[in-house]
Order: C-alpha cells, then structure tokens, then sequence
C-alpha cells in the first residue's frame, strides 16, 4: 500500500468521523452544540507529515483527478446547501446561515469524496493517456 492510499484512508477516517460526531451531537445535544463536532477535521492538518508522498507519474494523475472530484463535491456540497436553505426559508423568514458549518461541511465533502477517489482510482489501471 503506497503512502497515498495510506493518507487516503486516514483523511477518510476523519471524515466519516466528523459526520458520525456532527450527526451524534445533532441527535443528543441539539444543532447548537453539533458544530463542535466539526473540529475533529483539524486532524486532517497532520496527513502530510504522517504519510510523506513521493508520487511517481502514477499517483500524480490519480491525485490530480481525485483533487478535481473533491473540489466538484465541495462545489456541489455548498450549490445544494445553499438551494435547501433558500427553499426553506425563503417564504418563511431570513435564513440565519453559520457560514463556518458550510465552509467546514464543504471541506469535509472535499475530503471524503476525494480520499474516496484515491482509493478507487488506485485500484483501477488508469489509461496511459489520461
């Protein structure tokens, strides 16, 4: 298992960590202490020293497009967010919006989906001409 699957499955683990803590913390303490859940995230900060990565060719086009289908599900994390809080609330009142919970939501998307990517795309031969 090369460094970068490696740092994949620890930034997986965090993620679906946050998740788990935010969505436990929503169900048991309310949505006002759920957010505090988001700081598990910051263990994602120590990924790099804890998995150096020499990339050959290889890895550097499996990193490259799992870091564009990261950012496209940090994107399309925040579009949806923002749509199911304009159709909520819209009619009803101003949305009051913590901005830090979507950026932190968004990052947390990133790192999934793109950890995700790393390790299906390990697995899979990439064409010689991608």
């Amino acid at each position: 298992m090369s460094a970068q699957q490696k740092s994949a499955w620890y930034s997986l683990g965090i993620g679906l960590l946050t998740i788990i803590a935010y969505g436990a913390l929503w169900v048991t303490a309310g949505p006002c202490v759920a957010p505090a859940a988001m700081s598990l995230v910051a263990l994602a900060v120590f990924v790099p020293r804890a998995f150096p990565v020499t990339p050959d060719e290889r890895e550097r086009q499996i990193a490259r497009h799992a870091e564009v289908l990261g950012g496209s599900a940090a994107y399309l994390f925040l579009v949806v967010t923002g749509m199911l809080i304009w159709l909520t609330h819209f009619r009803l009142k101003p949305p009051v919006v913590d901005v830090s919970v979507l950026i932190t939501g968004a990052w947390v998307a990133m790192l999934v989906v793109r950890s995700l990517a790393v390790l299906v795309l390990s697995r899979s031969p990439l064409a010689a001409g991608d």
